[in-house]
């Protein structure tokens, strides 16, 4: 049976998209984690990531001497 090429572009489509999302979903079945605790878990490591940037820019801007200050 021939398909037409319409029909084997939305299969390729899916293909795609199916490759896609398999690491994450991976990832899921494997740590046995739900839905929630994986939004939680990456909710924290971002905040995590935010301060630890936060901190990185204060302490870089306290330590450098001032550039510009003419005053």
């Amino acid at each position: 049976m021939v398909t037409p090429p319409d029909a084997q572009t939305a299969v390729h489509d899916v293909q795609i998209a199916g490759a896609k999302v398999l690491p994450a979903v991976g990832g899921m079945v494997a740590t046995d984690f739900t839905l929630n605790e994986m939004v939680a878990l990456c909710t924290l490591l971002y905040i995590a990531l935010q301060a630890a940037y936060l901190l990185w820019k204060w302490r870089r801007e306290a330590t450098r001497p001032d550039r510009g200050n003419d005053e």
